[in-house]
């Protein structure tokens, strides 16, 4: 009986593998290995496994794998990893043809091999297994993928099974944790990689670095590089490339003369523009064919890649774990620009000077270029002309000129060459703005202040949420004059306001368009954007510069519009550095302006007098509510009446009792509770009350009823008179109240009114 069920379930599932596969198609066609070799062995092997997964064996251990090295109808994870190295062109040295699952030489023949313990697997490894816990190698597998996050890999073993009680025998992909008690120890075969037979694309040459999925250029937005939208001749896009004698690059941007660099060797490390230093990390590997060049740093294994093929403008180009699947974000175009003769990219060491320094302005090599022609001219100030400085001519072999000091104010430089023209701007001031991005702590608040007026910027909540000067209005609410500091790991800040949390941003940089006086606004709350984003720099006269990190290749600052100290001057943006302080920022984040617990006050009044709540102003605060209790501070209870104000007062009608209160400020993110203060509200002796008369109109009728209702309903907007609707005298105006005034109404109860 058993028997004929074993010979049904064969059956059953001889059909099952046939229905899935290919009309038309056996087993071994349907199984094809359709990858073409790349040289990379760790990745070929991988990819050939790919295309075998599913692969069932047939009655009787019956597979291709075994067959293929006279091995057929065995037990066969050890020739799946054999058919897989012979397919993807791995030499026998490197992988041993054989059908025993264990590394050891005779078997395998892998050098080297590591416990799960003491290693983190790469794709391409290979996996053995003891599921005995005697010591012995029981099983082999492939790793496909790992996630370095989690500790998880993914792997590819032929010979085995999903369903402990249904074992169909297959090529299986399982997902487990690196150091899963059943792995014994990972090996790692002598793979050489394609880097070993890189292209020859010529020994010098200026070109693009297009991202194949997205067209996106490398562009050197020192010192991050990143993706962005082509910009015909500008130089951060180019780059130069210099082959060296092992066949490996250095690419050198265009326009600052700094290097590609990897920053690290792991997957997700940032790639950058760097002074040389003749590194590893600075030398690139080019593989691959036209359109599908693939970049590796000699410094490791991992590839250059626009993460996630996200087109977003500004995305920062990292090292990724090379994709076996051709994945288009791994994959450059190289477009030569030997026939194009490229911007001078005119620049100046930095964006402004002291008062008597020289200024050393360099421009780039542009192919094909016999003279350079600079240009200088100063801004024109209260209207007037601009003034013509220097006109100067240089040969095609010099790139640079040191100009004599000269005075405070706004300089233009203008270098051309036959064909293409490029402009830079400078400052002379009597001080500096550092280059190197400051770090005023990780997470905090401050205001913001410009230097010319010393007025704070502010979120102009109510109408647009704008950045607008206000001058501080201590009687309101003052969190729109607040800003909370949070520092990212590049170095930049995101700051937003403790209003409503939206970001300090560079409004118009969402449209990729950028004007001069384009508005700063605190419209979005944070959602990772680029214009969201800011450097901050120390200003050599104590305060700070603001420039835009979306537009930082550029140089976008952030600016008072015209110098003004008028309330509501908008916040802007420049493109250049001015000499003014409108462009100079306070950050001040003393005591003073962080947000604390106020001190209540409260005057008791009485029934036919409200109660006088106020507190000392608390700068940060969004809006003050008072809370009170009857009798007696709990905190587990919700308070029996609230008044929620964007003033330092309050006054609130109670009846006659004993109450404790307490206010609490609040903004975005905090919250925090004065002192509790216990006070007593008496009756009030010449007050005449008529009991139930809710509505105050001189007699108690079914209205009353209506209007205490809607009264603890809420809602309505109903005001009572609490010392008349207190019916029963209990101190508070509630359900009971009601009853009491409907029965007293419908008569029959014995009900009187005191």
């Amino acid at each position: 009986m058993k028997r004929t069920q074993k010979i049904v379930s064969s059956l059953l599932a001889l059909l099952l593998i046939q229905s899935i596969l290919p009309m038309g198609l056996g087993v071994q066609a349907a199984y094809e290995n359709n990858h073409i070799n790349t040289g990379d062995q760790r990745l070929d092997i991988v990819a050939v496994a790919q295309t075998q997964y599913g692969y069932p064996e047939g009655s009787n251990k019956d597979n291709k794998y075994g067959a293929e090295f006279d091995g057929n109808h065995l037990n066969w994870c050890a020739f799946f990893v054999s058919w897989c190295a012979k397919q993807a062109d791995i030499p026998d040295n490197v992988i041993h043809r054989q059908g025993i699952a264990s590394p050891y030489s005779g078997y395998f023949n892998i050098p080297n091999t590591h416990g799960n313990r003491d290693y983190f697997p790469e794709p391409g490894d290979l996996v053995f297994y003891d599921y005995e816990s005697d010591n012995n190698h029981d099983h082999v597998g492939l790793v496909e993928t790992v996630d370095s996050s989690t500790g998880y890999i993914t792997t590819l073993e032929g010979n085995s099974y999903y369903d402990e009680n249904n074992k169909i025998y297959q090529v299986c992909r399982h997902t487990r944790h690196y150091q899963d008690s059943r792995i014994c120890c990972y090996g790692i075969p002598n793979y050489t990689d394609s880097t070993s037979n890189p292209v020859d694309l010529g020994t010098s040459f200026y070109a693009s670095i297009i991202n194949t999925e997205t067209w996106k250029h490398l562009t050197n937005d020192s010192p991050n590089v990143s993706g962005r939208t082509e910009i015909l001749g500008n130089s951060t896009q180019y780059w130069y490339f210099y082959r060296k004698d092992d066949g490996s690059y250095s690419i050198r941007s265009a326009s600052n003369g700094q290097h590609l660099t990897a920053t690290g060797t792991s997957s997700g490390s940032n790639i950058q523009v760097a002074a040389w230093t003749g590194s590893d990390s600075q030398y690139w590997w080019i593989t691959g064919e036209s359109a599908k060049y693939v970049l590796t740093p000699k410094s490791g294994s991992c590839v250059l890649s626009l993460p996630n093929a996200n087109g977003e403008e500004g995305t920062n180009i990292q090292l990724e774990t090379r994709d076996t699947n051709n994945n288009d974000a791994q994959l450059f175009q190289i477009w030569k620009r030997s026939d194009y003769m490229m911007s001078p990219n005119v620049r100046t060491s930095q964006s402004e000077y002291v008062k008597d320094s020289d200024i050393t302005i360099k421009w780039s090599e542009c192919l094909g270029a016999e003279t350079y022609w600079l240009d200088i001219w100063k801004a024109g100030t209260n209207g007037a002309e601009a003034t013509h400085i220097h006109s100067l001519s240089f040969n095609g072999d010099t790139f640079s000129y040191t100009m004599p000091s000269v005075q405070n104010g706004s300089y233009t430089v203008f270098c051309k060459t036959t064909k293409s023209s490029s402009t830079c701007q400078f400052i002379v001031a009597d001080n500096t703005m550092s280059h190197t991005p400051a770090n005023l702590g990780d997470d905090f608040y401050a205001v913001i202040l410009t230097k010319n007026a010393w007025k704070p910027i502010a979120n102009d909540y109510e109408t647009d949420n704008f950045v607008r000067l206000q001058t501080g209005e201590h009687e309101k609410n003052s969190a729109h004059q607040l800003w909370r500091f949070q520092r990212q790991n590049d170095g930049t800040y995101v700051i937003r306001s403790v209003q409503d949390g939206n970001c300090l941003e560079f409004c118009n940089a969402q449209y990729g368009v950028r004007a001069e006086n384009d508005p700063v606004t605190a419209q979005e709350p944070w959602s990772k954007y680029a214009r969201q984003k800011w450097w901050i720099y120390e200003s050599s006269n104590g305060g700070y510069f603001l420039e835009s990190y979306h537009y930082s290749s550029e140089g976008w600052y952030m600016t008072l519009k015209d110098d003004s100290s008028e309330d509501g001057t908008p916040i802007t943006m420049c493109s250049f550095l001015t000499s003014n302080d409108n462009q100079t920022w306070g950050i001040y984040a003393k005591s003073e302006v962080q947000l604390k617990a106020p001190t209540l006050t409260v005057n008791a009044g009485t029934t036919s007098a409200p109660v006088q709540f106020s507190w000392d102003h608390v700068f940060g605060a969004k809006d003050f509510q008072v809370k009170i209790w009857k009798a007696q501070y709990d905190e587990s209870k919700a308070p029996d009446f609230t008044d929620t104000v964007t003033t330092t007062s309050s006054s609130i009608q109670l009846p006659a009792g004993t109450y404790v209160a307490s206010v609490t400020a609040s903004n975005y993110w905090e919250s925090y509770t004065s002192q509790i203060v216990e006070f007593t509200v008496n009756e009030d002796p010449h007050q005449v009350v008529l009991t139930g008369d809710a509505d105050g109109d001189g007699q108690v009728v079914l209205k009353d009823v209506t209007c205490l209702r809607r009264y603890l309903a809420g809602g309505w907007g109903v005001t009572v008179d609490a010392a008349a609707a207190d019916v029963n005298k209990d101190g508070s105006v509630d359900l009971r109240d009601v009853t009491i005034l409907r029965r007293y109404l419908a008569g029959g109860w014995g009900i009187v009114l005191k």
